[in-house]
């Protein structure tokens, strides 16, 4: 996950051309340009990504939770029953227990 999340700035540092321009240039997003001072705080593009990767995340997790309810099904609808009974010691047929 952190490994596209650089790749994803990487891209966006690289200048990914026209149609992400617009990023960091939305309103809500604080930019101040004085001479010998610069200071970009895109709020409102975090946020939009923000709200991207949570419904990224939400829909993953569902198929998984989907795909794994799915996989427990066929695995119990195909699993052998195995009784296992407990023995005593010297329980065994042919061995006389005297007291």
């Amino acid at each position: 996950m952190g490994l596209a999340v650089a790749a994803f700035g990487a891209f966006v540092w690289l200048g990914s051309g026209a149609w992400l321009s617009w990023f960091g240039r939305l309103p809500g997003d604080i930019r101040i340009e004085r001479p010998g001072f610069r200071l970009y705080a895109p709020l409102v593009s975090m946020l939009l990504v923000s709200l991207l990767l949570s419904a990224i995340l939400w829909l993953w997790r569902r198929l998984s939770e989907h795909a794994l309810l799915l996989f427990q099904r066929n695995s119990i609808a195909n699993a052998h029953i195995h009784l296992v009974v407990p023995i005593e010691v010297g329980s065994a047929i042919g061995v006389e227990h005297k007291a």
